[in-house]
């Protein structure tokens, strides 16, 4: 019997073949049989041959076409050319199980193997994101640390916080005043549209219509440019709700000391929270156009104003909130 026979013998007893083998096989005249099996799916078929060993090469074509792409297939292949016997017999009950015992024993060993790569692939990539990653953050810290000028920062605040202090503002009596003046509620004002508006944004032309040079737009916006309005944050107190001052000095009635210590410490006792008032407010054609916004905004909570960047625009404002 041939090598093919063999090995479509071995296949067939995989498929379930109803018997073995018959005798007549060995007999080179011509046999008719119909062979009946089930492919390793589980499909019946029948295959008409003329002989015995068409019949079963034709088993192990359908049994080589199910399973070609199948490792232990594969695998079975390799060890029926392994173990052929020389005699050219059949394989016996013991030959097939140290057969399948190999086979499925170089079947671990290889999925073993596969999985082996697997993980020394995953490894390999673990090890090649984190490096650069590690790479992109090292990168990126030695840039924040390099743009972190906390000297420079902490000047340009303060040539900030100087130029408002110096803004001047005439006076009833003519006299200029600073930031430093301000005593009362409409010097504050007065010194917003007179000082503080046309500081921040100048008149762009002259009188002919020339438009001034970065020389001529004043110190602030020399060195500096707004991006976006300049947000003003009001604290507003009930009317009648400040006590315990010198009358001599304030009103009583519809006025509280103000806080002014962002540049120096407030002169006069801050008033209690419990006159805070913030009820909406705003002009007559919107009396609830300002509302309080929460601490959140800016650590202290208050009424919030944006001045745009124009200038007619910016007095209008203030004109409205006064």
């Amino acid at each position: 019997m041939s090598r093919r026979g063999i090995a479509a013998a071995l296949h067939a007893g995989k498929l379930h073949r109803p018997s073995d083998i018959p005798e007549e096989a060995e007999n080179p005249q011509v046999y008719q049989q119909n062979v009946e099996g089930t492919d390793v799916n589980g499909a019946r078929f029948t295959s008409g041959a003329r002989n015995v060993r068409h019949a079963v090469g034709a088993i192990h074509r359908m049994k080589h076409a199910k399973t070609k792409r199948s490792m232990v297939g594969r695998q079975i292949s390799w060890f029926l050319e392994r173990w052929y016997p020389e005699d050219g017999g059949l394989v016996d009950e013991s030959q097939k199980k140290i057969m399948q015992k190999a086979v499925h024993e170089r079947v671990i060993i290889q999925e073993t193997a596969v999985r082996q790569l697997a993980e020394r692939q995953g490894i390999k990539d673990v090890l090649i994101s984190g490096t650069l990653f590690t790479i992109m953050m090292t990168l990126y810290f030695t840039v924040i640390l390099l743009q972190r000028r906390i000297e420079d920062a902490f000047a340009l605040e303060y040539s900030i916080k100087e130029y408002v202090r110096g803004i001047k503002y005439l006076d009833q009596t003519g006299s200029a005043n600073t930031l430093r003046s301000i005593h009362d509620h409409d010097a504050l004002w007065t010194w917003m549209e007179d000082g503080y508006v046309p500081a921040l944004n100048p008149v762009q032309e002259w009188y002919n219509g020339d438009v001034y040079s970065e020389t001529e737009t004043g110190f602030f916006l020399e060195y500096n440019r707004l991006i976006g309005g300049v947000k003003m944050i009001q604290q507003r107190v009930d009317p009648c709700a400040c006590e315990n001052f010198d009358e001599t000095e304030l009103e009583k009635c519809g006025y509280c000391p103000a806080n002014y210590n962002e540049f120096y410490p407030t002169v006069w006792p801050k008033y209690s929270k419990s006159t805070t008032s913030e009820a909406p407010f705003g002009p007559s054609y919107d009396p609830e156009k300002y509302v309080f916004h929460a601490e959140e905004l800016n650590g202290k909570g208050g009424f919030v104003c944006v001045l745009p960047p124009d200038r007619k625009k910016a007095l209008l404002t203030l004109q409205e909130l006064k």
